[in-house]
């Protein structure tokens, strides 16, 4: 299987940047974990514009929005902000 390629929205990539350094390694950390393993889901899951399905994994205190684009072996992060899971 050929490997897959995380990318990053300028968002995500800016606001990685503007963390500490612990929470960069934290955020980077699960990034290449979609690389080892692109089918993971997330604890939610919210339909963008074009009702795709995007997956929402809180790590930490952080919220990451991403979508798999398996077909060309792509992961596509398009957001990452402060947040954390909705009580039910």
């Amino acid at each position: 299987m050929r490997p897959y390629t995380v990318y990053l929205s300028h968002q995500a990539h800016d606001f990685i940047l503007s963390r500490r350094s612990k929470d960069r390694l934290k955020l980077t950390r699960f990034l290449q974990g979609l690389t080892d393993d692109p089918f993971q889901e997330g604890t939610e899951f919210v339909r963008d514009s074009t009702d795709r399905r995007n997956e929402v994994a809180f790590i930490g205190r952080f919220r990451v929005v991403f979508w798999g684009d398996h077909v060309v072996n792509e992961i596509k992060v398009v957001k990452i902000e402060a947040g954390k899971p909705q009580s039910s």
